[in-house]
């Protein structure tokens, strides 16, 4: 509190939570030898491993269990709130949202408040309620992404209101100057195919499996190839493949159609 630079406690880790009374911390590390996520309470102590990745552990008031999101996909936040008890006892929560952001108690604390969107994009998120046995039910909804913090014993609620946009810009030989490519808000994975007239991109706001799109840069509309992340295009740019996330992955070929040209 007197100032000074910040020091390094522990390594890899993601997450963290004080436990009631502020003596001890839970965690979220990742283990890069092993690529999975690990919740430990106390450090040390594994209480949840998953090949894909946790976020956001809160302790409940009593500090006798750990809510936590689940994310079954690694670098995907589509999940669902699960909790464990100090003695690994796990136990999922919720159904499967498209997208999951933050969490907390809820002020009684007979449930798990988590904000997050049906439809597999990070638009419109509400804030949901999960019981301990297993019931989900919508707590809020407003326009746009609200993100819950925290919340008090007392009623008091922290949410954060979250507005954001991803975009892609090309520049060629053609055109050097920068161009937006962007078809919708949250685009990513971008490539261009062999003969460079073409992008391929996905967006995460079209669609509960998102969805793979080619553009011609000339600057026509975007065409919806399917579902799920843009992996590539084939050499003669017939064909696109895209990954839908799951246990396991499925990997799609899309037809780019009969003649692009």
């Amino acid at each position: 509190m007197n100032g000074g630079s910040p020091r390094p406690l522990m390594d890899s880790v993601q997450y963290a939570d004080w436990a009631p009374g502020g003596n001890d911390l839970a965690v979220v590390r990742f283990v890069p030898e092993r690529h999975v996520y690990r919740l430990e309470y106390p450090v040390g102590t594994v209480l949840n491993e998953t090949s894909g990745w946790v976020s956001h552990p809160r302790f409940s008031h009593d500090g006798k269990k750990i809510a936590f999101l689940d994310h079954p996909v690694f670098g995907d936040d589509m999940g669902y709130a699960a909790v464990v008890d100090l003695k690994g006892k796990y136990k999922r929560l919720s159904g499967t949202f498209g997208t999951t952001q933050g969490l907390a108690w809820s002020p009684s604390g007979d449930e798990v408040w988590f904000s997050g969107s049906h439809n597999g994009a990070s638009k419109n998120w509400g804030i949901y309620g999960a019981t301990l046995g297993g019931r989900d039910r919508l707590v809020y909804a407003g326009p746009g992404n609200v993100a819950i913090q925290d919340a008090l014993s007392d009623g008091q609620v922290l949410v954060q209101a979250v507005d954001d946009r991803r975009v892609v810009m090309v520049s060629t030989p053609d055109h050097p100057e920068l161009r937006d490519f962007t078809w919708m808000d949250w685009v990513y994975g971008a490539r261009f195919s062999a003969d460079g007239k073409w992008l391929l991109f996905g967006d995460q706001h079209s669609g509960p499996n998102y969805g793979t799109f080619l553009r011609n840069l000339d600057g026509s509309p975007a065409i919806r190839l399917g579902d799920g992340d843009p992996a590539d295009l084939s050499a003669d740019g017939k064909w696109a493949m895209s990954r839908v996330g799951g246990k396991p992955d499925q990997m799609l070929i899309l037809p780019t159609g009969t003649d692009r040209k």
